[in-house]
């Protein structure tokens, strides 16, 4: 709104004007306008508002390089934009790789990210980066310590590397997650989040409903919790069994 006062209440943002969609970091957002153009606000330490400086702004300037853009990610500081012929561009910090060019370089403005030449969606964690390719393949990088790229492993990785037996993948909202949620080949019905201790919690249900039979484990790991709002608004579910596995199930898990 051209000033840096905390509001109580919404404000209107100055030009933001025909907006289709918008993302939001750390400290920054994003504003993608129905002309395809990509605007942005807020913190620009890491040059993730991809105008060619580092200098915060508090009211829009339009992303350098881009055009024709039709979805948009934040992470806590870097930013991913895909353009209507697939192509995947990153901007901001790189301290992880999550920008995926092979450097831990912090980029403004907008760089390419290898084999982001046929994309089609993207996500973003606080310091990690998913893409799904046309051919169905799942692509992450950046930050591993959680085994957020689903690759077996937990070191990071500056460059895309294929997430295994997974066919529907989301980076878990928020610019400071640090988790994926995925629906593996093995287990259609279920999204899940990897807890410390090496259990999983189920977060949300993407089955037929019915009889519902929650698994013991998914992909080698067991579920222990399910979380609220996992079953939110699932009213086909007639009935459901838990596993002896399960220790927690929080207040609103089978909420409406």
């Amino acid at each position: 709104d051209g000033t840096t006062t905390p509001r109580l209440s919404p404000v209107a943002v100055l030009g933001a004007s025909n907006v289709v969609a918008i993302a939001a970091g750390a400290a920054h957002s994003l504003v993608l306008k129905h002309d395809g153009t990509l605007w942005a606000m807020g913190a620009n330490a890491d040059g993730q508002l991809g105008d060619g400086t580092t200098t915060p702004r508090n009211t829009l300037v339009q992303v350098l390089g881009c055009s024709n853009v039709v979805a948009i990610a934040a992470g806590a500081s870097h930013s991913l934009f895909l353009t209507a012929d697939g192509s995947l561009r990153g901007v901001g910090a790189n301290a992880d790789g999550q920008l995926g060019d092979g450097t831990t370089i912090p980029r403004t403005p907008a760089v390419s990210v290898p084999d982001g030449d046929d994309v089609a969606a993207v996500a973003a964690g606080s310091t990690h980066t998913l893409f799904i390719a046309a051919d169905g393949d799942v692509r992450a990088m950046g930050a591993n310590v959680s085994g957020q790229l689903g690759n077996g492993g937990t070191a990071p990785s500056l460059a895309p590397v294929v997430v295994s037996n997974v066919v529907l993948v989301a980076a878990a909202p928020g610019a400071t997650a640090s988790h994926t949620l995925a629906i593996g080949l093995r287990l259609y019905d279920f999204a899940y989040a990897k807890l410390p201790d090496g259990t999983v919690a189920i977060t949300g249900y993407a089955g037929a409903g019915g009889a519902v039979a929650i698994p013991a484990a998914l992909n080698g790991m067991a579920v222990s919790r399910i979380a609220d709002a996992a079953f939110l608004g699932c009213a086909t579910i007639t009935a459901i069994t838990l596993p002896d596995t399960v220790g927690a199930v929080d207040a609103e898990a089978f909420a409406d």
